[in-house]
C-alpha cells in the first residue's frame, strides 16, 4: 500500500529514501525544487523524503548557518518557499510503502556512486531512478532511469518536468 501522506497526491512524485548525510546529496533536493519552482512546476511536483533529516551542526554553507541557529531542515524548506512542494515522512520500516507512491525515485550522490538498497528497491516495484554518479550498472541513461555524470540542479529539474505526464518515464522503471 502507498504511504498515507501521498496516497491522494495527484501531482507527479519524486522520492528520496535516505538518511540525511553530505555523501547522499539529501540538501541538494532544496536546489531542483527551487529549479523547477523557478520553471513553473511548483504545482506539479512533489518531492518525498522518508529518512531521518539530523543535519550535523559542522554542515557547510546557508543550511549549515541554519541549523547552526537551532532551526530544522523542514524549516529551511519552509523558508525557501518550498513548503507546499515537499513531504517528510521521517523514518519508516517500510519504504517500499513510500517508493510505491512514487513516480520517480532520485538519489543524488556526491561520490559517484548510483546506487543502494533505495534504487534496488525502486526497480523492483517498477520505478524509474534519476541518480548522479558515472557507473550504469544500475542506472542506465533513458533504459531504467535519468543519470547525471555531474550534479546539475537546473538540467535534473527539466528532466522531471519533462517526466510529468510521460509514459516513457513510467516505461524506464
Amino acid at each position: 500500500t502507498v504511504h498515507h501522506l501521498i496516497a491522494n497526491d495527484n501531482r507527479f512524485v519524486v522520492g528520496s529514501i535516505a538518511n540525511f548525510s553530505w555523501d547522499r546529496g539529501v540538501d541538494l533536493l532544496v536546489e531542483v525544487a527551487i529549479e523547477v519552482k523557478n520553471s513553473g512546476g511548483e504545482n506539479e511536483v512533489l518531492f518525498v523524503h522518508a529518512g531521518h533529516l539530523e543535519v550535523p551542526k559542522s554542515f557547510p554553507g546557508d543550511l549549515g548557518r541554519h541549523i547552526r541557529s537551532g532551526r530544522s531542515f523542514e524549516e529551511y524548506i519552509s523558508d525557501k518557499g518550498l513548503h507546499n512542494m515537499f513531504v517528510f515522512t521521517g523514518h519508516v520500516d517500510k519504504p517500499e510503502n513510500v517508493i510505491q507512491g512514487c513516480d520517480l525515485i532520485i538519489k543524488l550522490f556526491r561520490n559517484g556512486s548510483p546506487y543502494g538498497r533505495d534504487v534496488i528497491e525502486a526497480y523492483s516495484l517498477g520505478k524509474a531512478v534519476l541518480s548522479t554518479g558515472t557507473s550504469e550498472v544500475f542506472v542506465k541513461h533513458l533504459d531504467t532511469g535519468l543519470l547525471f555524470p555531474k550534479f546539475n540542479a537546473r538540467d535534473i529539474a527539466k528532466e522531471i518536468l519533462q517526466c510529468v505526464g510521460n509514459l516513457k518515464c513510467k516505461e524506464m522503471g
